[in-house]
């Protein structure tokens, strides 16, 4: 079972759920604790389908690099490990596309336990200093690999065009965060919330494919990533860093399930 990690003091807490978001799965206000980044990595293969060759490729050198830090492959088989009692996966959860887990599982980790997440690339680097510099200051709540570093395409090969404004512009394939933050807190209720709203075209509108790129499906490819942490990103930037050290190498079509 997982250990519950400090979270922030209550003066820093986040506000309390707005109108329009579903109390049943908020984000929980986090207890008054001194913040500390726990010495850990979560990896997510959200799905039932087999790894590739190259993805067990990456996940072993995300192991190599990070030989000092607890490791956590999170996987449908252990996932329950991971929940937090107060707080139940999304009912629309097992709707969603194996991306989309993957993504909505990044801010319900880092928001309740915190640590770092990678997604499953060939990540150069190692998370021992970021995490070191992430507890070196109350001021940082969040650090990562640089949105510069890595291209972003869809499953497709397509390069998302996107304009990045100032150099502290986390990418979701490599964040770090310390648990119960006002930024993953407003993250993991957007997140939430974007569930919430196509909620009722999920039931009817499965995914055909590891993406949810059927036309059917509600869900857009990057609704729960850069669709979700960019306006916290930005609303809270003085509270984080890039680490210049993390960088993935990946071709285009490298960034789903394959």
């Amino acid at each position: 079972m997982m250990r519950r990690f400090p979270q922030f003091p209550a003066d820093l807490a986040p506000a309390a759920p707005l109108p329009s978001e579903s109390p049943a799965h908020a984000a929980s206000a986090p207890a008054p604790s001194a913040p500390h980044a726990p010495g850990q990595v979560f990896a997510v293969w959200a799905g039932e389908n087999a790894m590739s060759d190259v993805r067990r490729r990456s996940l072993d050198i995300l192991r190599y690099t990070n030989l000092g830090l607890d490791f956590h492959l999170v996987t449908p088989q252990n996932l329950s490990e991971y929940l937090v009692a107060q707080h139940p996966l999304h009912p629309s959860y097992e709707d969603l596309s194996f991306h989309h887990r993957a993504d909505y599982l990044r801010a319900y980790f880092m928001h309740h336990h915190g640590g770092a997440y990678a997604d499953i690339k060939p990540l150069t680097g190692a998370w021992g200093p970021v995490l070191d510099k992430l507890n070196s200051s109350a001021v940082l709540w969040a650090g990562g690999m640089s949105a510069k570093a890595l291209p972003s395409f869809t499953p497709m090969g397509k390069r998302v065009a996107r304009t990045r404004r100032g150099a502290r512009a986390l990418h979701p394939a490599a964040v770090a965060f310390k648990p119960g933050s006002p930024w993953t807190a407003e993250w993991l209720s957007q997140v939430e919330r974007h569930i919430d709203e196509a909620a009722p075209l999920l039931r009817d509108n499965a995914p055909v494919q590891p993406w949810g790129l059927n036309p059917e499906y509600p869900l857009a490819w990057d609704a729960l990533s850069w669709g979700s942490l960019e306006s916290a990103a930005r609303k809270y930037r003085r509270h984080s860093f890039t680490a210049r050290s993390l960088r993935v190498s990946v071709a285009p079509g490298g960034g789903g399930f394959d």
